[in-house]
């Protein structure tokens, strides 16, 4: 496997947040009361946390 020389490399406070985000979203996908009505919140904040998380490293990517 070569490395993506453009590749921001994630720091730790990133990582996690990543982690916990696909943790709360498996969580969920695995609870057998899950409600429909649920799921949508849940995607749409899971798309906004990716989009600021991937705002947050393309400003550390321009400096």
């Amino acid at each position: 496997m070569t490395a993506n020389p453009t590749a921001v490399p994630l720091e730790r406070q990133d990582a996690l947040y990543i982690r916990d985000v696909l943790d709360l979203a498996d969580r969920y996908l695995r609870n057998p009361w899950r409600t429909s009505g649920l799921a949508t919140g849940i995607a749409a904040a899971c798309a906004d946390g990716a989009q600021r998380l991937a705002r947050h490293l393309d400003e550390k990517k321009e400096h």
